[in-house]
């Protein structure tokens, strides 16, 4: 295998860890928003039950259930939570896809995903950089989660994305 497939491999492979990581801060610093939100020394014990989505779910309806989240607030933190479960997705794609790389050009990789709801195959993932934008969304996503944890209700509305597009 020549040197450039070998390093397109590598570069594959190192987004994908990064992927990886920067999703699983994002869940934990989830994890402990939720934390907060229920005021519990027993972290590990409440909020490791559930799976990222349901995470996303009671996290989301805690926040919007306190009495100084305002109707900005709720629908800022829902468009919030509506982007960590698509970005949920993206990760289902990249860690149960099957990954291959191209036998005729070998710097070419694919992660094939079987939706679980429509039971067809799709490809994603056809280069490094569309790995990188996950990336990207996932730290967003988490910093965002900081601003709101450290925040107050006055101060909530930092927790908006930045790019409104």
């Amino acid at each position: 295998m020549p040197n450039n497939d070998v390093a397109s491999r590598e570069a594959a492979y190192v987004a994908i860890g990064k992927f990886i990581v920067a999703f699983s801060q994002l869940e934990f610093i989830i994890r402990h928003t939720l934390a907060e939100v229920l005021d519990t020394k027993h972290f590990d014990e409440v909020t490791s039950p559930y799976d990222f989505a349901t995470l996303c779910r009671v996290t989301e309806a805690l926040i919007k259930a306190a009495p100084d989240c305002d109707k900005a607030t709720a629908r800022e933190v829902g468009n919030l939570f509506r982007e960590c479960l698509r970005l949920n997705d993206q990760r289902n794609r990249l860690v149960h896809g099957t990954w291959s790389f191209g036998e005729e050009d070998p710097t070419t990789l694919t992660a094939r995903h079987v939706s679980r709801q429509t039971l067809t195959a799709k490809d994603y993932f056809t280069t490094v950089a569309e790995i990188e934008v996950v990336i990207n969304q996932a730290e967003d996503l988490r910093r965002r989660v900081v601003m709101f944890l450290i925040g107050t209700p006055a101060t909530w509305h930092l927790f908006k994305r930045d790019d409104p597009s």
